[in-house]
């Protein structure tokens, strides 16, 4: 079956998610829309899918909609701080101003919103930030196992994609003290 070309979506640099989080604190929607993508890395749908009681245990309980893959994600701190800090209406993590349910439409507008209004470029998009989460576990040193057992992505072509963007010098330096580790057998 013949391969189709994909398109990218731009990953976002660290200053770019800088930019966004000096515009908005913790405790605005605008914050707490990012973190659940960046720090879930998971697709803008199932983030607008997410219920407070799938948080449980300090880990979050998904299954994914586009490829039925059920995880169990780990919060990291910083988003269980803009969790805690984040409004908290209604039954999912994230919803309008009245706490109602929202849209992956509505979801993407809203963070495609607050980054024109940080003033970052057109090209940091919501899924931009699934892919700097994915950048950052690379560049953190994790296998592409690991990475898969938090995407929930299936093929690690797909992996290697999302991680394109990856520090280069970052995880070359990485690479190398490998070597002057000694083998402990």
């Amino acid at each position: 079956m013949p391969r189709y070309k994909l398109g990218s979506h731009h990953t976002w640099t660290e200053d770019e998610l800088l930019t966004y989080e000096a515009r908005w604190p913790l405790g605005t929607r605008e914050r707490l829309a990012y973190a659940l993508l960046l720090y879930t890395t998971q697709r803008v749908g199932d983030v607008a899918r997410i219920r407070r009681s799938d948080v449980v245990n300090g880990a979050l309980t998904i299954k994914q909609d586009k490829t039925g893959t059920e995880l169990v994600i780990p919060l990291h701190p910083e988003l269980v701080e803009a969790i805690k800090a984040g409004p908290s209406l209604g039954l999912h993590l994230i919803g309008d101003r009245s706490g109602r349910p929202i849209t992956a439409d509505r979801l993407s507008a809203l963070v495609l919103a607050a980054a024109r209004a940080a003033a970052l470029p057109r090209e940091c998009v919501p899924h931009g930030l699934r892919k700097a989460g994915i950048r950052r576990l690379a560049e953190h040193g994790a296998t592409t196992k690991q990475i898969a057992s938090v995407s929930g992505h299936k093929s690690l072509r797909e992996i290697e994609r999302y991680t394109a963007a990856a520090d280069q010098k970052k995880l070359a330096q990485q690479a190398v003290r490998k070597l002057g580790q000694k083998n402990e057998t």
